[in-house]
């Protein structure tokens, strides 16, 4: 390998690491950012929606921009963008404003993330093993995002127990429940109080002021004492480090004259279509078209379990903390990791089909085993939610491999393909919101099997015009 080429490969796995690092990061954080931006629920899961559109602008976007301008340039300007954003969005505590900076970092990552698959099919026109390790670099920041993230997540379990603790007369029958709101510095302050029932009403009385003296102090500490923007100065300034490795490239090659843009009709790309008759390409259009909806919840199931598993730990029947479910976020990136390593290795032993067929349907067992075995403990949930990230691990990058022996994957359907997979990351992210805000939390699950079996039915029918196809 020329050292040029091993300087892009791990430029290439550093860009895709941090773009993990940011969508590992973004669930575990989502209820200190509610608070930072003085928001519900509801409203936060509006984020995703702004990801999901500007990443699908960005791939689209990109396919055009990749015709007229140099790659390394569009990656040093997209770096730049993205790092300066994210700062915005870590300093503002404007809603608004967050939603402008998280829309144009979506569009600069969507672009990056073509650029590195553009380059990487012009340098290395064989071994698909290269593309399958650059991806897998994105699953191993998926690990280290939650990890960075939970030393400035706010403990929010602690805060109603501690006072519990301190204060005896709660621990026994405490029946009635009285929920009180603050504002203080813009952050929403909410508690609930358990008050005991006594024979004694001016005792009740106390013991009501005490508790909403103490809500109020312990409250604010909490507020106060969030450091969430921080995860994400940490994330942009360690994609602005890969600017200065992308300019050095860029004048290299700018120099040298050695860069070549890889075109639709290059040696790399044989057009098998174009010997089809009338009929064969109007399957092939249909095929094209149902790619879309097929891969929305290929690479949007993942994030979407991942993106509300903290808010589902800590607000429902389980009450977690949330620096546990941070680490249950990261290890369930670990084994979502390891499933695209083990997906890899499959490959090379059974039909991309049967490795698809085989995932799908682990992922809807796993899905309903969590729904009916985590209210049997904190365990059950852990062992639930790491089938779910094995099982979903593999299922892009299959998915890829087989479309490939249906059709010729040119950069025009590999652009459909990334198109479905960013749209449906963050769009399935923000359903899932929308689905715990009104209808409360204990309905995630209830949604996270609908998607797994919606996924099913979707890739029996693309199977089935897969085979016309061919």
């Amino acid at each position: 390998m020329k050292p040029s080429n091993a300087l892009k490969l791990s430029l290439w796995m550093y860009i895709l690491f941090f773009f993990g690092t940011f969508a590992g990061s973004f669930g575990p954080s989502l209820l200190d950012l509610k608070d930072l931006f003085n928001a519900s629920l509801l409203e936060t899961s509006n984020l995703f929606l702004v990801l999901g559109i500007a990443e699908g602008t960005g791939c689209l976007g990109s396919m055009v921009l990749l015709k007229f301008v140099d790659s390394n340039l569009v990656l040093v300007v997209c770096l730049l963008l993205q790092g300066t954003c994210l700062f915005l969005f870590a300093m503002t505590t404007h809603f608004i404003i967050a939603c402008v900076a998280l829309g144009v970092t979506g569009i600069a990552t969507a672009c990056s993330i073509n650029c590195v698959v553009h380059q990487c099919n012009v340098a290395f026109p064989g071994p698909s093993a290269i593309i399958h390790g650059v991806f897998i670099s994105s699953s191993v920041g998926s690990i280290v995002g939650p990890l960075i993230a939970q030393p400035f997540l706010t403990d929010r379990e602690g805060a109603c127990r501690n006072w519990t603790e301190n204060n005896g007369f709660l621990n026994d029958r405490t029946f009635s429940i009285q929920r009180i709101n603050y504002s203080n510095g813009g952050f929403p302050l909410t508690s609930n109080i358990s008050i005991p029932l006594t024979r004694n009403n001016e005792s009740n009385q106390d013991y009501a002021v005490t508790a909403s003296k103490y809500a109020l102090t312990n409250s604010s500490t909490i507020a106060q004492k969030s450091q969430v923007y921080i995860i994400y100065i940490i994330i942009g300034s360690f994609q602005l480090v890969a600017l200065l490795g992308f300019i050095v490239l860029f004048i290299c090659e700018r120099n040298s004259n050695s860069y070549e843009k890889n075109e639709e009709n290059s040696s790399g790309y044989n057009n098998l279509e174009a010997g089809q008759n009338s009929n064969g390409r109007l399957k092939t259009i249909i095929f094209y078209v149902c790619l879309v909806p097929a891969y929305i919840p290929f690479g949007g199931l993942p994030f979407a379990y991942s993106g509300y598993l903290s808010v589902y730990g800590v607000e429902s029947y389980l009450h977690l903390s949330t620096q546990s479910m941070a680490t249950m976020t990261s290890a369930f990136w670990m084994l979502f990791t390891l499933g695209r390593i083990l997906g890899t290795v499959l490959s090379l032993r059974m039909r991309q089909s049967v490795l698809i067929y085989t995932c799908l349907i682990g992922v809807l067992v796993a899905s309903v085993a969590v729904l009916f075995l985590s209210e049997f403990g904190e365990v059950w949930l852990w062992i639930g939610s790491m089938a779910v990230g094995l099982f979903t691990g593999p299922l892009l990058a299959a998915s890829l491999a087989w479309c490939r022996t249906c059709v010729t994957l040119t950069p025009v359907v590999t652009g459909i393909c990334t198109f479905a997979n960013f749209t449906g990351m963050f769009l399935l992210q923000y359903l899932t919101g929308q689905v715990v805000g009104y209808f409360g939390v204990d309905w995630y699950l209830y949604f996270i099997i609908f998607l797994s079996l919606f996924e099913l039915m979707l890739f029996v029918v693309l199977t089935v015009l897969g085979n016309y196809v061919k």
